[in-house]
């Protein structure tokens, strides 16, 4: 399972997917998490959509971003 992006437009943000595993025992945890890095001032959309074996289980609404100074 992996993150895909979708950015309006990619020269106000980018955003990088995080994987974290965990061990407790018997049981592990797998987590995915992601960062938003901004590039320049601007108002841009994003979707999130959560990957599994070349297709989409999971896409989100566009979610806004905006960059102030």
């Amino acid at each position: 399972d992996e993150l895909s992006f979708q950015i309006s437009d990619s020269s106000v943000i980018s955003a990088a997917s995080e994987e974290h595993e965990e061990g407790d025992g018997d049981e592990e945890h797998h987590e995915l998490g992601f960062e938003l890095t901004g590039l320049s001032v601007g108002t841009t959309t994003f979707t999130v959509s959560l990957m599994h074996e070349g297709h989409a289980d999971y896409t989100s609404l566009p979610i806004t971003v905006t960059i102030t100074e």
